[in-house]
């Protein structure tokens, strides 16, 4: 599902307009929140939360060289229950 289709189902069975269910889609974004290290949960179907990833070593596939990656923030995704339930019917 993108996005058009997802202000489309907003508004079938929600009492808006196209233009305010895009509006209400548009105005809290999750990477917004995210940036304040809150965890997103939308209701039967999943949950976002930041995650730490640790610094580490890698190497360059091309050239052989030791790369340090510096720890970082990755957004992370948690199917809900009752999301995984309906994907496996």
């Amino acid at each position: 599902m993108n996005k058009a289709e997802l202000v489309d189902e907003i508004e079938d069975k929600s009492n808006v307009t196209k233009k305010q269910a895009e509006d209400i889609l548009t105005s809290t974004t999750i990477v917004e929140i995210l940036d304040g290290s809150d965890k997103v949960t939308l209701m039967k179907f999943r949950s976002f939360a930041p995650s730490d990833l640790a610094a580490r070593e890698e190497r360059n596939s091309q050239t052989g060289k030791k790369l340090k990656i510096v720890e970082t923030i990755v957004p992370g995704f948690i199917a809900v229950k009752a999301f995984k339930e309906q994907a496996k019917s």
